[in-house]
């Protein structure tokens, strides 16, 4: 299907977070209103994001710095040196849990 468009701006979400869309743009010799296809890959892995920004002297909040997968034990004991509120969310996923605002470890574990 041809719409004449030279250009396209993908819009939040979906398309937006896919690297291949970017490139099959750049392939067809549409312009992609966006970051370039490699910036999108390396942001849509959590720890490679926070570690690109990091090494660009962008200031992070605090964080597990990459752990990878924890169990629920080890996020409970790492909580109190991050701080709270505290956020858990996947590393290479939209989905996140938030324990809410309490400063007790406890709370958040009942939850």
């Amino acid at each position: 299907m041809r719409s004449g468009a030279d250009a396209i701006h993908p819009g939040y979400g979906f398309l937006a977070e896919r690297p291949e869309f970017a490139l099959a743009c750049a392939e067809k010799g549409v312009a992609f209103i966006g970051p370039p296809a490699s910036a999108i890959d390396a942001m849509g892995d959590k720890a490679v994001a926070r570690a690109t920004v990091q090494k660009a002297g962008v200031a992070v909040v605090p964080g597990t710095e990459g752990e990878g997968r924890l169990r629920d034990e080890e996020i409970l004991a790492i909580a109190p040196h991050i701080g709270f509120p505290l956020l858990i969310k996947r590393r290479s996923a939209a989905a996140a849990k938030a324990c809410g605002s309490s400063s007790d470890w406890r709370i958040c574990r009942a939850r």
